[in-house]
């Protein structure tokens, strides 16, 4: 959605709604572009900070569906 639009709407500009129906993206009120991705090796500190060193801010995902994840205690 964010590549073919070029850009993003702000959440000042277009705040979620919590409903089902066609998008308003107004070009004029882009937040954020997006330039593509990197993948880094699953637990591989090294690689995820020369990424940040080298290409900005960084996106992150976790499989939170593991029981060791979700029944976690300090």
């Amino acid at each position: 959605y964010i590549k073919a639009n070029n850009g993003i709407d702000t959440e000042k500009s277009y705040p979620y709604e919590a409903q089902d129906g066609k998008c308003r993206f107004k070009k004029e009120n882009v937040g954020a572009t997006d330039t593509g991705f990197v993948d880094i090796k699953a637990q591989n500190e090294t690689d995820l900070q020369n990424a940040i060193a080298t290409i900005g801010p960084i996106s992150v995902a976790i499989d939170a569906s593991q029981d060791s994840f979700q029944f976690y205690k300090s």
